[in-house]
């Protein structure tokens, strides 16, 4: 089986108000997004299926792109609670809207292609996955969220010799050290619930920077505890990273981290 995506983009505007609840509990739960607001969104339609031995392809792209093009074009320059049916009883949260856009994709696909994942960004710290499953009759979906801080480290191993360590890690070997703008992508699966959320974003905002607080304007290896017996790779700070997150609920599970614009690390996945 091979993946193959598609990527498009359209505007719309949104707001977040449950009509039955008070102007206080609606700020209160949404803030500023009780207002019409609106974003450019990035969609990604990922389908696989097996390569046909005769075109070499799993679909043909140009029909991916007018499914999706015909899909898009019903929301695109769209009020997404005044114009569409589809958020007529719930918010158009981009949980929700995935989950629209993926049943609207999935029937227009040929037989031998599935529907794999629907993933929307609302923002480019902002996204969720639907991958259109159900569990004791609840939808799930993955809500993504990016986050950012800055540290120094030095690559250095206590098991190894001063040659040893030079000769592996090169000029991130400095005894003064080198810092990133590390880049954070976490992604949190569950149900969603009555307003279309998998997480209270809030929340889910402060307790992942309760994790990372320790972690910004830190030299790893000299301030932080967990990496003065071990080398500060990003590989060690995913590990220390997907560890201090477990307690989470809903349950993270997907861990990204952009060392560079090059270097990408990433754990779990939405298999796990």
């Amino acid at each position: 089986m091979v993946r193959i995506t598609r990527r498009f983009y359209f505007s719309a505007a949104h707001r977040y108000r449950v009509d039955h609840w008070s102007d206080q509990r609606n700020q209160e739960t949404f803030g500023p997004c009780v207002r019409t607001h609106g974003h450019n969104y990035v969609l990604e339609i990922t389908v696989e299926g097996p390569v046909d031995p005769r075109t070499g392809m799993v679909m043909n792209l140009t029909d991916l792109k007018r499914i999706g093009n015909e899909v898009v074009s019903q929301f695109d320059h769209r009020h997404l609670n005044d114009d569409l049916p589809y958020f007529q009883n719930t918010l158009p949260t981009t949980e929700n809207l995935a989950r629209v856009i993926y049943h609207l994709v999935a029937p227009k696909l040929p037989k031998e292609v599935r529907l794999y994942r629907v993933r929307l960004y609302e923002t480019e710290d902002l996204f969720a996955d639907y991958y259109g499953e159900q569990e004791n009759h609840r939808d799930l979906a993955l809500l993504g969220r990016r986050y950012r801080f800055s540290a120094a480290h030095r690559l250095h191993s206590p098991e190894l010799s001063e040659e040893e360590n030079q000769r592996l890690f090169g000029k991130c070997h400095h005894p003064q050290g080198h810092g990133h703008d590390y880049l954070v992508y976490v992604g949190v699966y569950g149900p969603i619930d009555a307003q279309g959320r998998v997480a209270d974003l809030a929340e889910m905002d402060q307790a992942i920077q309760r994790v990372l607080a320790p972690l910004q304007c830190r030299w790893l290896d000299q301030e932080v505890p967990a990496f003065q017996h071990q080398p500060a790779t990003t590989e060690n700070l995913a590990l220390y990273l997907w560890h201090q997150l477990q307690p989470l609920r809903p349950p993270v599970v997907l861990l990204h981290i952009r060392e560079t614009r090059n270097n990408f690390f990433e754990i779990g996945g939405k298999e796990l």
